[in-house]
Order: structure tokens, then C-alpha cells, then sequence
């Protein structure tokens, strides 16, 4: 390997000369620091007669295929963002860091509550008096109801919330799903994710909104996030945009939007605790030890307790101004041309020193020994 690098451990286990800094903001969040969640989710098809009566997605086996195909098609738009077709800040979301997973789908035949009531309502019928769902299927799963004609639309409970989604007119979805038409399937795929990102945290990023809370936080204050939707046509390739020309291959998030739904996801809202508005009771982790890839600048001012190796590639600077924690036997990966920097005013007795698996590559040729990146230690940073 050409390009050699230099690893330490850092210990940063001396919090009487550390300050504890909790993290106050979405938009402090560094995506690539964190794994991918599972987002457990439920789905739930009211039906006006019976299962088989075409006013909803039915109960057979390929109906349970669909549900199968269309899992797998969300959890793949969302592992694989599209870049965006707008100007973006610094790197663009490649990768949501969420999937979801299904943790049942239940038919109910209930012909008023098949004519639309609202989100509350359906949780409250279907989900809170259902004496077949456990305490932790009614608590900790996301739930989505799926009603009414072939009118069609989609609405969250909240933003965040864990309350659920309504969704009308997905028969005709099934219909389309089943006629092999990819374009009103990718189409109805985006706008569950468009829903879901709701209920994580995210809010509409455009102009001309009736809400009046779109266009907030960090994407305003970038000031190329706020898609005008007044011009037509529209194309914006984001799935928090209303109006985008949908098609097969996926859209983008920004990458504040990400930020938000990590805050949120990662337990992060404290005032939310344990209420409707705390969606990290959704979320599981899918794998205990994640190595952390950075590749920006980018500074950590707030506790963080890292989940495996942190990889600096080269030529990036990684700031440290608060307490971080590696897990046991991790490590912090210095690739030539990269930087660790520590605030001193945080700092002052940080202890660092080389893995054992770092001798110099003495068996290598001369021209193959290349120092890795650089530490610099004790550096008052003005940020």
C-alpha cells in the first residue's frame, strides 16, 4: 500500500479536564461519524367491505410480495441518494443512514374509518385499542395507514413523530405496482419516503408553502436549499420539494436535512423525551461496530461517544473541541495529509501515542515510507 498511515489511540477518558458540551443543534451533527438505524415501521390497509374487495391493497400472497418489493425498493432509494440537480453546500448526502424495516402489515375492514379520519384517530383505533399489538409494537414502531379512494396523497403525524402516516388511493398503487409501470411506482415510493423524512424531523424546503415553516433552519441560511415553486416547471431533485418531476432513480436530501434526522434519531431532541415527538424509540442500531470515514473538514463540538475506528482520508482535518470516547482496541486513523487538531482550551492533557501495528514499514522500499497525516496538539482555534 503506497499511501502509509499513521494510527493512534486517543484517550479521552479524563472528563474532570474535559467539559461535557451537549450537542443544542441539528446542524452540528457529522453525518459520516454515525451508523445506519433501522426505522421500525408497520403498515396497516383498512378496507371498506372485506380484504378482497378492491377498495384497498388485499390480503393474499401477492399482495405480500408487493409489500416485500416495495420495502426493499424504499430502503434502496434511501441507501442510494441521487446527487443533487441544485447548487448544494459542501458534500452532498450520498447515503440517508436510515433503512426500514417492516414489522407487519394488519388488514382492518372498517368502512367510516375507510372514508378518512385523521392520524390521531386511525393510531388511537387501530393501534392504541388493538389488544394483538404489544406494548413495544404500539410504542416503538412507526405506523402508516392506508384508506379511502383512488384519490391520491399522503400526510405525517408530525415533525418528528412517531404518531404515523396516512396514505390515500394505494390500491391504485398495488394496481400499478402489479401492471409493472416503474415510473407510479418509483412515484409513490418517493412520497412515503417524502412522509417519513417528516416524521424524522424534516420540514418542506421551499417557497410559496401555506405551512409557513418551510425553508428553515440551515438550508435558509445557505440560501440554496429554498426551491421557488412558483416557477414552473420544476424540476428539483429533492425529496422534501413538492412539485419535482418524479421518475425512476431515486432524489436527493441535503445535507441539513440529514443533520435533522440524525438530531432527532440519535436521541438528541432532550425535550422531546419519551413523548410522541421522540422518534429514537423507532430506531435500532443495525451493527454494534461502524468505522467512521471522514473526508471534509469538519469539527466535533459536542460529546460523542465514536462506535469503531475514525479514518481520516487524506487531506482532511478532523477539529476536536469536546469530549469524544473510542470504544476499546479503536482507533483514529491518520491518512497522509490529513489532520487531527485539538482545542487546547478543551484539550489541555489529551494522551496520545501509536498503535502497536505502526512500526515503520522497514521491509518496504525506501520510496514506499511515507509518513502518515499530522496531530497538532494544544492549538487555540478561532472558530
Amino acid at each position: 500500500m503506497k499511501n502509509s498511515i499513521f494510527l493512534l489511540t486517543i484517550l479521552l477518558t479524563i472528563s474532570n479536564i474535559i467539559h461535557s458540551q451537549e450537542i443544542v443543534s441539528p446542524y452540528q451533527i457529522i453525518p459520516e461519524l454515525y451508523p445506519t438505524k433501522n426505522i421500525r415501521v408497520a403498515f396497516h390497509v383498512i378496507h371498506k367491505f372485506s380484504t378482497d374487495d378492491k377498495t384497498n391493497i388485499p390480503d393474499n400472497k401477492k399482495a405480500a410480495d408487493w409489500w416485500g418489493c416495495r420495502v426493499d425498493s424504499i430502503n434502496y432509494y434511501l441507501s442510494n441518494l441521487a446527487i443533487p440537480n441544485y447548487g448544494h453546500y459542501k458534500s452532498y448526502a450520498s447515503d440517508s443512514r436510515i433503512q426500514i424495516k417492516n414489522m407487519g402489515v394488519y388488514h382492518h375492514i372498517n368502512p367510516e374509518y375507510w372514508n378518512g379520519v385523521s392520524i390521531s384517530e386511525f393510531y388511537e383505533e387501530f393501534v392504541r385499542k388493538n389488544r394483538d399489538l404489544s406494548s413495544f409494537l404500539k410504542d416503538s414502531v412507526l405506523h402508516s395507514f392506508y384508506y379511502g379512494d383512488e384519490k391520491w396523497g399522503g400526510m405525517s403525524g408530525g415533525i418528528p413523530s412517531r404518531q404515523g402516516m396516512r396514505f390515500k388511493g394505494r390500491n391504485k398503487e398495488y394496481r400499478i405496482w402489479a401492471s409493472w409501470d416503474p415510473l407510479g411506482h418509483a412515484r409513490n415510493d418517493h412520497n412515503y419516503i417524502h412522509e417519513l423524512l417528516h416524521s424524522l424531523g424534516t420540514y418542506h424546503n421551499f417557497k410559496n408553502s401555506p405551512q409557513g415553516t418551510e425553508c428553515s433552519g440551515c438550508d435558509a441560511k445557505l440560501g440554496n436549499f429554498c426551491f421557488d415553486m412558483s416557477t414552473k416547471p420544476f424540476a428539483a431533485n429533492n425529496y422534501m420539494a413538492k412539485g419535482q418531476n418524479i421518475k425512476p432513480g431515486g432524489h436527493s436530501i441535503t445535507l441539513c436535512q440529514q443533520q435533522r434526522v440524525l438530531f432527532y434519531i440519535w436521541g438528541n431532541g432532550k425535550r422531546t423525551a419519551g413523548s410522541m415527538q421522540d422518534v429514537s424509540m423507532l430506531c435500532s442500531q443495525t451493527r454494534e461496530k461502524y468505522d467512521a470515514y471522514l473526508k471534509d473538514t469538519v469539527t466535533l463540538n459536542y460529546d460523542f461517544k465514536a462506535f469503531g475506528d475514525i479514518i481520516l482520508q487524506e487531506n482532511s482535518t478532523f477539529i476536536v473541541r469536546s469530549k469524544m470516547d473510542l470504544p476499546v482496541g479503536s482507533k483514529i486513523i491518520i491518512k497522509q495529509g490529513a489532520s487531527l487538531i485539538f482545542d487546547e482550551t478543551l484539550n489541555k492533557k489529551v494522551n496520545t501515542k501509536k498503535a502497536k501495528s505502526t512500526k515503520w514499514h522497514f521491509w518496504k522500499k525506501k520510496i514506499y515510507r511515507k509518513k502518515g497525516g499530522s496531530i497538532v496538539k494544544y492549538k487555540l482555534l478561532e472558530i
